[in-house]
């Protein structure tokens, strides 16, 4: 204690005490944290973050015994004081001050995660400022006594938390790092309109973190109102994972020159399909590179010029291949290209189309429940959930439900253009039935092994079944009513990886060659592409005029080329 001079008290909790002090050798500024005696675990909590050199985590500079043997720690002191007191002067942040405190804290919970640690209790008192007149300002995240480990977050209820700021998962469950990010997004609304999301009572609040929506339309700039929404997704699973992946959404959006129009509950104008064509052959165009590989890749046609689209679980990133312009549209559920130029995405209960040519997004369907996966030709929707399957006329909004259990594999379904329906099911999945519009049964088709890509023409479907029982061989089974089955064998070696279009499978062998085959089950060799790729994931365009690939070139780095069909 010979080496600082208290000065005042700045804060006192049942636990420990705040002082402000000053170093006796160069009288600098730091604050001394005093924990009672019988607060010896929380010391050794807080210890645990000893030697933390991140610059937006606040740092401990030393730690020592008062003679009454409390232990103590040594802090930074911050001339500019707290969020929290920055908020009671300031009102509210501009949208740049924002995004400066939500990057800068999404760095500092990347280290903690990195770490395997959850910080727990996110809030404007425990973040401090330092602010300068001709720099940014940089916000650093405190109280790392509160942190817990990955592993107590998963096995044991952890109690440590500010009821205004907790995420619904902490009342109730075990939690993840994204805990974090939705106190995160809490800050981030009170920043951006000078009141938190919920008010009152701790049990009311409590209550409303768990059922209530907040008002988000008080948040003016579009960008940070969709990524805040999703910070405060209620169910984590729905929610950014964590920290590095919303780290990367953010800086995405910052970049990104459009957004998202505001959302349209109207039905899209639908456009017809640029006639597709069968490729003799393809030409590289263009190529890039990208640092975090994609879950899916998607191939888009706008302007005549290829629009790539990388899908991640939170997220669909669009490259303009030709100037290399990124943009960015957020999701958490599944993907389908609808046309050239626009896709279907769904966002916990609402399902959306996006249209490139105008950049909107266009709230299609709600439903009551979590959409697990859905298929829709824009006059009609299929949709599955936990226990429902549902089928809608968008137009009358005429909803139909039935039951078609699934047990192993993700079901598929597709719609004609007459509203007539087929969609996989059955103990494996191998099952695929037609139906009307009413969704009455028309016909049932028991295949071989389980479907594991289905599309269509007018009036025959197209199923790839993979049947590892028999010799772990792939079937294509061509389907119409009416009609009996006709099927392709082809061998596993034959399919290194495939995809589909509208009423065509397509697949690239262990030999670079990719194949496109339609109903009549009379497979085209389209191209040959270079060796040299080693390719993980390709797509091809609705319309057959671009192919797309992704292939590892460095430990960190995934290469990205573009394909032109010959002639167009």
């Amino acid at each position: 204690m010979s080496y600082y001079c208290f000065d005042k008290i700045i804060y006192e909790s049942p636990n420990s005490t705040l002082y402000r002090a000053f170093t006796k050798n160069n009288a600098k500024e730091v604050v001394l944290k005093c924990f009672e005696t019988d607060a010896q675990g929380m010391y050794l909590r807080e210890m645990s973050g000893f030697g933390v050199t991140h610059p937006n985590l606040i740092a401990c500079l030393d730690t020592f015994y008062l003679g009454d043997n409390r232990p103590c720690m040594v802090y930074e002191f911050f001339q500019d004081g707290t969020l929290q007191e920055w908020l009671a002067t300031q009102g509210k942040a501009e949208v740049d001050f924002c995004y400066r405190c939500l990057e800068d804290i999404l760095q500092a919970l990347i280290y903690l995660n990195e770490n395997k640690r959850i910080h727990c209790d996110i809030k404007p008192g425990n973040i401090f400022l330092r602010l300068s007149p001709s720099l940014s300002p940089q916000f650093v995240l405190a109280d790392l006594g509160a942190t817990c480990s990955l592993r107590e977050a998963q096995e044991s209820r952890y109690g440590v938390g500010t009821p205004a700021y907790i995420a619904p998962e902490r009342l109730y469950d075990h939690f993840f790092y994204n805990s974090d990010l939705y106190s995160l997004g809490i800050v981030a609304y009170e920043l951006l309109t000078g009141q938190r999301p919920f008010l009152g009572m701790p049990d009311e609040i409590k209550r409303a973190h768990l059922s209530k929506l907040p008002d988000l339309e008080q948040i003016t700039d579009l960008l940070l109102r969709n990524f805040i929404e999703r910070l405060l997704e209620k169910d984590p699973e729905l929610r950014i994972a964590d920290a590095k992946t919303a780290l990367l959404i953010l800086a995405a959006i910052r970049r990104g020159e459009r957004i998202a129009e505001p959302v349209k509950n109207t039905l899209p104008q639908l456009t017809k399909v640029k006639q597709q064509i069968i490729p003799t052959g393809f030409q590289q165009v263009h190529q890039f590179n990208i640092t975090s590989q994609q879950n899916k890749l998607l191939i888009f046609e706008l302007h005549n010029q290829p629009i790539v689209g990388l899908e991640y679980d939170s997220h669909i990133e669009l490259i303009n291949a030709e100037n290399n312009k990124h943009d960015i549209v957020l999701k958490n559920g599944m993907t389908q290209t609808h046309q050239s130029d626009s896709f279907f995405y769904t966002s916990s209960v609402k399902l959306f189309r996006f249209d490139l040519q105008n950049y909107q997004r266009q709230c299609v369907y709600t439903f009551n429940k979590n959409i697990n996966h859905f298929h829709s030709n824009g006059n009609y929707l299929l949709l599955r959930t936990k226990h429902d399957t549902v089928y809608c006329d968008l137009h009358s909004k005429q909803v139909y439900k039935f039951s078609q259990p699934h047990y192993f594999s993700t079901p598929l379904a597709y719609i004609f253009e007459n509203g007539n329906f087929c969609s996989s099911g059955g103990a494996s999945n191998q099952d695929l039935i037609l139906r009307d519009r009413q969704t009455h049964v028309i016909q049932k088709w028991r295949l071989n092994a389980f479907i594991i890509a289905l599309t269509a023409n007018q009036n025959t479907a197209l199923a790839l079944t993979l049947d590892i029982e028999n010799g772990s061989r792939y079937v294509m089974w061509a389907l119409a009513e009416l009609e009996p089955p006709r099927h392709l064998i082809i061998s596993t070696q034959e399919i290194v990886h495939y995809g589909h279009t509208q009423g065509y499978l397509f697949w690239l062998n262990s030999n670079h060659q990719l194949y496109l085959c339609g109903t009549e089950l009379i497979p085209k060799l389209i191209t040959t592409l270079p060796s040299s790729l080693q390719i993980d994931a390709l797509e091809l365009s609705l319309n057959h005029r671009w192919l797309v690939t992704s292939a590892g070139c460095s430990h960190q780095k995934h290469q990205i080329t573009c394909f032109k069909a010959d002639g167009e």
